[in-house]
């Protein structure tokens, strides 16, 4: 019997996080992966422990940065934004 990477169950995992994603009302909802596939530093895999689900907008202005990236670029931004203010 010959091994796969990805087990049925997890492919399930992986098609509830799609379905999760698509099944919220209101706002328009993506699955995002945790580690980007094709990041700059660092590049993840498609498994169901590298997925979420984001609001759209955010999923977007993240692009291929880790999280913790995105969220210390949106702190710059917002500090930048109140020294402006000023």
């Amino acid at each position: 019997m010959r091994r796969h990477f990805l087990r049925i169950y997890k492919k399930a995992q992986i098609k509830n996080h799609y379905r999760c994603a698509y099944g919220k009302s209101g706002d328009f909802y993506h699955v995002d992966h945790i580690i980007p596939l094709h990041g700059e530093n660092v590049s993840g895999l498609h498994v169901p422990w590298n997925l979420h689900v984001l609001v759209a907008p955010i999923n977007l202005a993240k692009g291929t940065m880790v999280i913790q990236e995105y969220i210390d670029h949106s702190d710059r931004v917002l500090e930048a934004r109140k020294h402006r203010a000023k």
